[in-house]
C-alpha cells in the first residue's frame, strides 16, 4: 500500500508499506486518470507558482496546456464512458422487465469437496498451515509459491491470485522471532552471492548504483522477491567502498613508492643547497629518466615541490649542525684567547708598564709581536683595544676610591692641592701615611696625587672660563646701551667713554679674550648703522602698507544705501 509522506526538507516522497520500497517518482496506484494518460504519452504535470504546466523528458517539450494527442484521449475515454454509463441504464431497465422463474432443486448438482464447505474465517489460517508445511520463508516468491503448492487442496480455497498475494505478504508479517531471524539470514546469503556476483564484473571503484542496476536488471540474483530494493543498493555500496579503500591503499602506496625513487633520483642530480627549484624542475622536465618512470605519473607537481624541499631541509639541516659544532669550537677558541692576552695585561700590569694613566700607544710596543696579543686578531667578542680598556677601567676605579679615603684626610688636615711643586707633593705624602690601614705604594701615590692635581687644573679652567663668559656678556651690554643711545654714528667715536670695570680689567685677559678698545667701538659703530637701516626698512614697509590699503579702498565700488519706504505712523 503507498502512501504519500514528506521528508525533513518538506519535499513529497512515496512509501509502500508491504514492500518498504520508496521512491520520489508517485507510483501508478496513485495516479489520477489525467496523469496515467500523461504518462503513457511521455509528459508530466508540474506546478510554477500555482499554475500547472506539462513537460516531456524525452522530446524536451513543455505546454501550458494539456498537450493535444493527451486532450484526444480524454475525451475519448470521457465518451466511452458515458456511452457504458446508457448501457447500464438500459440493463437496469431489462432487469426490471424480467419474469421470476422458478425456482429448482440443485441438490443433485452438489459437489463434495471439503474445501468449498470451508468457513471464511478459517481461510486463512489453512493457508498458513500450508505455507509453514512446505516451509515458505522470505527467501520465496509468489511464483515459487504457486510451481510448489498448486497440487495442494488448500491452495484452492481462494481462486483470485491477488487475494492469495495479500494473504501470503501478511504472513511473512506474522512470523516468529526465530523465523526473521532466519530470514536475516537469509538476507546475508544474498549479500554474500551478490557480492560474489559483483567480483565477476568489471566494477570500478567510481561505478555508480544506476550503472550497475541498468547490467543486472536480467539477472535473476537481481530480481529475488524477497530482497527489498534498498538492501540491493547498500550491499553494492558497501561493496563499492571496499573498491575505493582498496584504491586509496593503492594510490598511497603507489605514491609512497614513487616518493622513494625520486628521493633516490634526486640524490643522483648531485643537488645542494644552492640548487634552485625553478632550475631543478626544468631540468628534469628534460631529462628522459624522469619522464620514462611510471611511477613518477601518480605524482603531481606539490609532490615534487615537497620532496625537493625535505632534500634541501636535509643540506639546510646538516650545515645548521656543522655551522653549530663550528661555532662551539670558535667560542672556546675565542674565550681561550681572551683569557691569554688578559694574562698578557696582567703580566704588564705587574711590572709596573700599565697603570691608570697609561695609553695604548704606551703598550703596543711590548704586545705587537707576543703570540697572545696575535691570536686575539680577527677573534669574535671583546677586542685587544676594548680589554686594554677594561683594566685601566678598573684601575681607576681603584684609585677614586682610595681617593676618597685621601680626601677626606686632607680636609681634616685643612690641606688644599694648588700646584705641582715637589714641596705640595712630600707634604700630601706625609698626609697620606698617616692615614691607617692604607698600605700603598710610591707609585700609587704619585698616581692619586696626580688625579687631585688634574682636579685643582680642571676646577681653574671652568673658573677661567666662566670668567671669561661675565666678560664677554659685560661687552656685549656696554655695546648694546651705546647703539640705543646713539641714533645716529657719533663724530668723533672716542667721545664713547669706556665703564670702570674695563679700565679695571687686566691686560692679560684682555688679550686672552681678543678684546681691544677699538675693536669694540668699531663693533659699536656697525651695530648703530644696522639698527637705522632696519628701522628705515620698517617705515618704508609701512608706508607701502599703507598706500596699498589706499588703493584698494579707492577701487571698491560704492555701497549702495537701501531705500526705506515711510513708515506711517498711527497716533
Amino acid at each position: 500500500m503507498w502512501q504519500q509522506l514528506k521528508d525533513d526538507e518538506g519535499r513529497s516522497y512515496y512509501f509502500n508499506t508491504s514492500t518498504n520500497e520508496s521512491s520520489w517518482e508517485k507510483p501508478l496506484e496513485l495516479m489520477s486518470e489525467l496523469e496515467k494518460i500523461l504518462l503513457k504519452h511521455g509528459f508530466k504535470q508540474f506546478d510554477n507558482d500555482g499554475k500547472s504546466y506539462y513537460y516531456n523528458e524525452s522530446t524536451g517539450e513543455s505546454s501550458w496546456t494539456i498537450p493535444e494527442n493527451v486532450q484526444k484521449e480524454i475525451d475519448l475515454s470521457t465518451k466511452t464512458n458515458e456511452e457504458n454509463d446508457k448501457d447500464d441504464s438500459k440493463d437496469k431497465d431489462i432487469e426490471s422487465k424480467i419474469i421470476p422463474i422458478k425456482p429448482f432443486d440443485i441438490s443433485k448438482y452438489h459437489k463434495q469437496s471439503s474445501i468449498l464447505h470451508v468457513k471464511p474465517q478459517d481461510d486463512s489460517k489453512q493457508l498458513y498451515e500450508m505455507f509453514k508445511e512446505y516451509k515458505v520463508d522470505a527467501t520465496w516468491s509468489f511464483n515459487q509459491i504457486i510451481d510448489s503448492c498448486i497440487q495442494d487442496k488448500k491452495y484452492w480455497i481462494f481462486t483470485d491470485p491477488n487475494v492469495k498475494k495479500q494473504i501470503f505478504e501478511d504472513y511473512l508479517k506474522s512470523r516468529s522471532k526465530e523465523e526473521l531471524l532466519k530470514e536475516n539470514s537469509s538476507i546475508e546469503k544474498f549479500q554474500k552471492a551478490f557480492i560474489n556476483h559483483l567480483n565477476k564484473m568489471d566494477i570500478k571503484y567510481y561505478t555508480r548504483w544506476k550503472t550497475v542496476k541498468n547490467l543486472l536488471i536480467n539477472e535473476p540474483i537481481y530480481n529475488l522477491y524477497f530482497i527489498n530494493e534498498s538492501i540491493k543498493k547498500k550491499t553494492f555500496l558497501d561493496y563499492r567502498d571496499e573498491l575505493i579503500k582498496i584504491h586509496k591503499t593503492q594510490t598511497l602506496e603507489l605514491q609512497n613508492k614513487a616518493k622513494l625513487e625520486l628521493k633516490e633520483y634526486f640524490k643522483s642530480l648531485n643537488i645542494n643547497i644552492n640548487t634552485n627549484w625553478n632550475e631543478l624542475l626544468l631540468k628534469i622536465s628534460k631529462d628522459k629518466r624522469f619522464g620514462q618512470n611510471k611511477h613518477f605519473k601518480s605524482l603531481n607537481q606539490l609532490d615534487l615541490l615537497t620532496i625537493y624541499y625535505d632534500h634541501i631541509q636535509i643540506f639546510q639541516k646538516d650545515l645548521i649542525e656543522k655551522i653549530s659544532k663550528q661555532n662551539d669550537i670558535n667560542y672556546r677558541q675565542d674565550r681561550k684567547a681572551r683569557d691569554g692576552f688578559k694574562d698578557l695585561l696582567k703580566e704588564l700590569q705587574n711590572d709596573s708598564i700599565i697603570n691608570s694613566e697609561t695609553k695604548w700607544d704606551d703598550i703596543y710596543e711590548f704586545i705587537e709581536d707576543d703570540e697572545r696579543f696575535l691570536t686575539m686578531l680577527g677573534r669574535n667578542g671583546s677586542t685587544p683595544f676594548e680589554l686594554f680598556q677594561d683594566l685601566i677601567l678598573q684601575e681607576n676605579l681603584v684609585l677614586n676610591s682610595l681617593k676618597d679615603r685621601i680626601d677626606e684626610q686632607l680636609i681634616n688636615s685643612s690641606f688644599k692641592i694648588t700646584s705641582h711643586s715637589i714641596d705640595q707633593f712630600e707634604k700630601f705624602q706625609t698626609i697620606v701615611r698617616t692615614i691607617p690601614q692604607l698600605n700603598i705604594s710610591s707609585e700609587t701615590i704619585q698616581l692619586i696625587y696626580n688625579k687631585f692635581i688634574k682636579q685643582y687644573e680642571f676646577q681653574q679652567e671652568q673658573l677661567k672660563l666662566s670668567k671669561q663668559i661675565e666678560i664677554k656678556s659685560k661687552v656685549q651690554d656696554f655695546i648694546n646701551e651705546q647703539v640705543f643711545k646713539y641714533e645716529q654714528v657719533p663724530d668723533n667715536l672716542n667721545q664713547i667713554q669706556f665703564p670702570k670695570w674695563w679700565n679695571d680689567l687686566s691686560n692679560s685677559s684682555k688679550v686672552e679674550l681678543q678684546l681691544t678698545e677699538s675693536k669694540i667701538l668699531l663693533d659699536i659703530e656697525k651695530k648703530i648703522v644696522k639698527s637705522k637701516e632696519l628701522r628705515e626698512k620698517k617705515l618704508k614697509n609701512i608706508a607701502e602698507l599703507n598706500n596699498r590699503k589706499r588703493n584698494l579702498n579707492m577701487n571698491l565700488p560704492p555701497i549702495k544705501q537701501q531705500k526705506h519706504d515711510p513708515v506711517e505712523l498711527d497716533y
